[in-house]
């Protein structure tokens, strides 16, 4: 959809003083200005532009000129086009390929602004238990990783996914040896593999590298910082298992249920308070 909707040109003449600025900015408002004149672009509740009522007197105004002809226009008069933009882009892909060790691959995704002067600080995407592909993907409209690799992107981060070792698109087991024989140790070796691949990129900071994990990947993201302090300055940890494993899964079957039991409990005790309170009777008669 081009930026000013219903019009695929629209020729504009200006004298070099004043001199007429379109001037496009990232946002949803863009203006310009001659003679007092304005175009005001505003964006439509669903993402669509429209032109307000002001473009068209721009526009009768600049094609007037036209008829008259060139020879009829000031000796320091310029004409030049503005075309309207079907699509801005904010972000730029680079697939990649990791070479994790003893011949084993796997596929990865760069991420990297279009907005923006780099060396851009960089971010690992370390994903969590189970099958999990570079764009941790859970559903059609569910993809964890590809999100927040676009959100950051979009806002000067470059960022780096990778898919589990033995995974493929859409969580699909390719080799189930290397599924089933995975360990810990594998786990940890492959997201200092991708942290050297993102220092190696020519757009990130090297300087910058932060990790993000989640469940399970908080607990490689922890480990890895802590053994490349020297590469890794951010850590962030989404609802990371930093408890040992018994702890956790104690925590969610047992722990969690006695919590709401507790609150439920308490809010019946105090309701019962209030009755007696409210009636002036003896807390007794209520049992």
């Amino acid at each position: 959809m081009g930026l000013l909707r219903g019009f695929k040109r629209l020729r504009i003449f200006t004298e070099s003083q004043p001199a007429m600025a379109l001037t496009i900015l990232r946002g949803s408002a863009y203006s310009g200005r001659r003679w007092g004149s304005s175009i005001h672009i505003t964006r439509k509740k669903h993402g669509g532009l429209y032109a307000s009522m002001a473009i068209i007197a721009v526009s009768l105004f600049a094609l007037s000129f036209s008829f008259l002809g060139k020879s009829t226009l000031f000796h320091n008069t310029s004409v030049f086009d503005v075309y309207a933009q079907p699509y801005v882009e904010t972000v730029k892909h680079r697939g990649l390929i990791i070479d994790l060790g003893d011949g084993v691959k796997t596929n990865a995704q760069l991420t990297i602004p279009v907005v923006g002067e780099g060396p851009f600080p960089g971010v690992l995407l370390i994903p969590g238990s189970g099958p999990t592909d570079m764009n941790y993907t859970e559903g059609a409209n569910a993809k964890l990783f590809w999100q927040i690799a676009e959100y950051l992107s979009e806002r000067g981060f470059i960022v780096l996914r990778y898919d589990k070792r033995g995974i493929g698109e859409n969580r699909t087991i390719v080799n189930n040896t290397l599924w089933g024989n995975m360990t810990y140790g594998n786990l940890k070796q492959d997201a200092e593999k991708a942290v050297n691949v993102l220092l190696q990129q020519p757009e990130a900071d090297p300087n910058k590298i932060s990790l993000i994990g989640h469940s399970e990947g908080g607990e490689i993201a922890a480990r890895v910082a802590i053994d490349n302090s020297d590469k890794v300055k951010n850590l962030v940890l989404i609802d990371s298992r930093i408890q040992n494993p018994y702890d956790a899964l104690y925590y969610g079957v047992v722990g969690l249920s006695l919590e709401y039991a507790k609150q439920v409990l308490n809010k019946i005790i105090m309701d019962l308070f209030q009755y007696r309170k409210h009636h002036k009777i003896r807390f007794s008669k209520l049992l």
